[in-house]
């Protein structure tokens, strides 16, 4: 399974591409857009991401089409603003534990390391 992530700032949006049930993602300001970003630049045409047989491309108005490699990150700048684009290719498994007023940290627990030492570094 295709998950696109789209960072932006301070935030992030996750797309699985089975749910979307198009050939085609656009992310800008409006909400015609299928991801819709308030900061994004107004004048901007939207970057689109296209599915095609070979894989994901994407463009900028009337840009250059390149290729979105799995696994790797793509920064775009935009007028000032920066979004970076990510694809993953493994379903995200989901837990959610309530943590209070605590603040939280996620870890991947895909390639454990040995948790004693990574308690160790964290203690100092």
């Amino acid at each position: 399974m295709n998950i696109l992530w789209i960072f932006h700032q301070e935030a992030y949006q996750k797309l699985e591409w089975k749910q979307i049930q198009k050939q085609q993602v656009t992310i800008g300001s409006e909400l015609e857009h299928t991801v819709t970003f308030q900061t994004y630049p107004k004048k901007e045409e939207p970057i689109t991401i296209r599915k095609e047989e070979e894989g994901f491309s994407f463009h900028v108005g009337s840009s250059q089409t390149r290729k979105l490699e799995p696994l790797k990150a793509y920064k775009i700048n935009i007028e000032n603003e920066q979004f970076t684009l990510y694809l993953s290719q493994q379903k995200v498994e989901k837990q959610i534990y309530y943590i209070g007023h605590l603040p939280e940290l996620s870890f991947s627990t895909r390639r454990m390391h040995n948790p004693l030492s990574l308690n160790k570094q964290m203690r100092g």
